[in-house]
């Protein structure tokens, strides 16, 4: 019960920073969206602009909008500079999916652990302790999967003996990566036996596991209560 407690109320300290961290981070990918935007449109006007302009023989080269259409869309095809904006507005977009989804998260478990404290709360005051610790027990921590110790264990046996800073190294396949209500990156991974187990990192850490997903990883990490916590990430061919 009390090991429950406190992760609540850790997460609810924790809840408005990583809120307001991530409305931070929704408008600045936002903004970057829209420059990008802006950017793609300025080529195709310029290119519209160019094909419409050619004359062969006294006559418009493209006669028709289909014609137009066709040669407009086959230079913006072979234009470096067009293509890198539409991949970045791509990854713009996946980006902003992914902060809607962390904000949408982080708001119901806030209003999710107020709950079931107030639950829990209203128990005990009426002396039903027992009814109140079984709430809590059910609770557990949200953002923990079940299951996720015995994967950890597993995945001992994936990882290079520890070294002389108290550190493993192991490689995983990066299967889901999402931002918790802290901030921090938590990913679910695989090893080679397919036994399953939760990395967490943050800052550079972090993004490289966000940016794995699908991909194998070479990890350095210690190992905490909940799973592995990440120090060096790096991708593995």
């Amino acid at each position: 019960m009390y090991e429950v407690l406190t992760e609540i109320a850790a997460r609810l300290r924790e809840a408005p920073d990583a809120l307001a961290a991530l409305t931070r981070r929704r408008a600045e990918a936002s903004d970057a969206l829209h420059r990008a935007l802006e950017e793609a449109r300025r080529i195709e006007v310029k290119v519209a602009g160019e094909v419409a302009g050619e004359v062969e023989l006294g006559r418009p080269k493209y006669g028709n909008e289909a014609a137009r259409n066709a040669e407009i869309q086959r230079r913006l095809a072979g234009d470096q500079a067009y293509q890198r904006i539409q991949g970045e507005v791509t990854r713009l977009r996946e980006e902003l999916r992914v902060i809607d989804a962390d904000l949408e998260l982080t708001k119901a478990r806030f209003r999710s652990d107020n709950n079931v404290l107030f639950l829990a709360a209203c128990l005990a005051q009426a002396n039903r302790l027992e009814d109140a610790e079984a709430v809590l027990a059910a609770y557990g921590a949200p953002g923990t999967p079940k299951g996720a110790q015995e994967p950890q264990s597993a995945a001992r046996t994936e990882a290079a003996p520890p070294q002389a800073d108290g550190l493993e190294t192991g490689v995983f396949a990066v299967l889901e990566a999402r931002t918790t209500g802290t901030g921090a990156v938590r990913a679910y991974c695989q090893g080679a036996d397919g036994a399953k187990v939760a990395v967490y990192g943050k800052n550079g850490t972090g993004k490289a596991l966000s940016g794995a997903v699908g991909k194998r990883v070479q990890v350095r990490f210690r190992r905490g209560d909940k799973g592995l916590i990440a120090v060096d990430v790096r991708p593995v061919a």
